[in-house]
């Protein structure tokens, strides 16, 4: 029986693949501020998930086509934002007189 190989690949694929392979399954620390208090954590990518843990909270979000480091600080910075103003409430009555 003759066994069929698979064909190399391109240059270009092979370092696109490993470039890949890198940024996935890599955890990363990260720091960022939200109204000057400084916030550390921890992220990987997976299957186009970013998963995080900023302050033992996990936050998940996709990771886009392109994450880069500046993009994933920019997207903790609005759930932690979003964490420090509660949540939305419409209709709710002022409690001023």
């Amino acid at each position: 029986m003759a066994s069929t190989l698979a064909k190399p690949p391109k240059e270009g694929e092979h370092i696109e693949r490993t470039t890949k392979m890198h940024q996935e399954h890599v955890v990363r620390s990260i720091e960022f501020a939200v109204n000057e208090c400084l916030y550390e954590g921890s992220y990987y990518i997976e299957y186009g998930m970013v998963h995080a843990i900023v302050n033992e909270r996990p936050i998940r979000f996709p990771a886009g086509p392109d994450p880069s480091e500046e993009a994933i600080r920019s997207l903790l910075q609005i759930e932690i934002e979003r964490d420090l103003n509660g949540p939305a409430h419409i209709g709710n009555p002022s409690s001023e007189g």
